[in-house]
């Protein structure tokens, strides 16, 4: 596990932060960054006063419940895995935001890392250890539950209001 001490990249400029994400797409290194947290997406879990700590990985390194880092057409953003398709002609991720109402699919090649924890003011949130893991999996089950509740719902009201409607 990385220390939260020794981390490369630790930047509190706020006019640093974009230069500062952008470090990690050109990072060949497995070290762990630590970067700013731009957006609410992911609170109240990440807020956007923290510093996330990022280990570079590729797909194949996480798992279902992981903050996992992505990047996506000069977008990098840190969601949590919610489910993981993987066959010998398909592999693709499914990501979804605390605040987002819908998933996204990406590719492993968008992977850029898995998210180790925060620095919140003074205070270390890890997300690792058996205990995080598993609320994480549970997180992402709930997460899967809702996309295919919806999945279902949208379907049926639609058909519902035709029926109304005759």
């Amino acid at each position: 596990m990385a220390s939260f001490g020794k981390i490369r990249g630790f930047i509190l400029n706020k006019s640093d932060y974009t230069k500062a994400w952008k470090t990690l797409l050109m990072t060949k290194s497995r070290e762990p960054v630590a970067l700013p947290v731009l957006s609410g997406s992911m609170h109240p879990l990440i807020q956007t006063e923290d510093v996330l700590i990022i280990q570079p990985c590729k797909a194949g390194d996480l798992h279902l419940g992981d903050i996992a880092v992505f990047s996506v057409k000069n977008r990098i953003f840190a969601h949590r895995v919610v489910f993981i398709f993987l066959t010998k002609r398909w592999k693709l991720i499914m990501e979804k935001g605390i605040q987002n109402k819908f998933p996204g699919w990406l590719k492993p090649g968008q992977v850029l890392g898995r998210g180790l924890g925060v620095k919140r003011g003074k205070q270390n949130i890890s997300f690792l250890g058996r205990e995080n893991r598993q609320i994480q999996r549970a997180e992402s089950c709930r997460e899967l539950l809702k996309v295919i509740g919806e999945c279902i719902l949208i379907p049926a009201r639609f058909i519902l209001s035709l029926i109304r409607k005759s």
